[in-house]
């Protein structure tokens, strides 16, 4: 599906319909799953493990959805990309002085001088 062509609400409403197809297939695997009783009977921790799976990516869809929803609806606002200044690369930076603290409280006398 070519979505360049559909523009922002029609990219919307294709990417809400693939999560929600992609969300009725994660549903049916999980219920394919919770009625295998071969596997139930042959392998309780994966079949946990596969269940858990499957209920963590159903949630991330409904999310997901959930969002795009509240995009569409105006609920979320998504807000312009804009860059205030441009980048500069460090090489173009001039070099730093650095003085050290402890330079700074050394008196420039020798040590033997102040006494």
């Amino acid at each position: 599906m070519d979505v360049s062509k559909l523009g922002e609400a029609g990219a919307f409403e294709a990417a809400l319909n693939l999560l929600r197809e992609q969300l009725r297939a994660v549903a049916d695997v999980r219920r394919q799953i919770a009625s295998d009783e071969a596997l139930r009977a042959e392998d309780p921790k994966h079949q946990h493990a596969l269940m858990v799976q499957t209920l963590n990516e159903m949630g991330q869809l409904g999310r997901a959805i959930s969002t795009l929803e509240a995009v569409e609806a105006g609920r979320i606002l998504i807000a312009p990309e804009t860059v205030t200044r441009p980048r500069v690369a460090a090489a173009d930076l001039p070099p730093i002085e650095r003085t050290s603290a402890l330079a700074l409280k050394t008196p420039s006398a020798p040590l033997g001088a102040l006494s």
